[in-house]
């Protein structure tokens, strides 16, 4: 019985550091984004101004990334059918917005989106990198 506890209480001390680190990449995120952060998508007549600096020179979507931490970390916490379906449906819908945004990015800066990619991962450093540039080559 101790064990189990045991095993428990270091599942729930990972989880809460995930949940520190999730907060420390969307605070770092957020200072890095400025006066540029916004909820919604830049409408068309709105101007792009491309965030290479801080930690968007090493990944494209820390905020995101955050996301996905906060949901696995409650899924860590409360591990449940319904706790990983909430997580899977996460994963899902904001991997098809990052992506629909990104689209639309490239079609509006082009260049300066592309040479972007290729420098930063998706989520992690590098790590979606090779994936996406062999998909524009293609």
């Amino acid at each position: 019985m101790y064990v189990l506890y045991r095993e428990i209480l270091i599942i729930k001390y990972i989880a809460s550091f995930i949940l520190c680190f999730a907060t420390l990449i969307e605070v770092i995120a957020g200072l890095a984004l400025g006066k540029s952060f916004k909820i919604h998508s830049p409408e068309e007549k709105e101007s792009i101004t491309l965030i290479t600096k801080g930690i968007y020179g090493i990944i494209r979507n820390p905020v995101v990334l955050g996301i996905f931490c906060y949901a696995f970390s409650i899924m860590l916490l409360n591990p449940t059918l319904l706790s990983l379906l909430i997580f899977v449906i996460i994963i899902i819908g904001y991997n098809y917005k990052v992506d629909a945004e990104a689209k639309e990015i490239e079609k509006r800066i082009g260049r300066e989106w592309y040479e972007y990619c290729k420098k930063t991962g998706k989520y992690f450093p590098l790590f979606f990198n090779k994936r996406n540039i062999n998909e524009k080559n293609s």
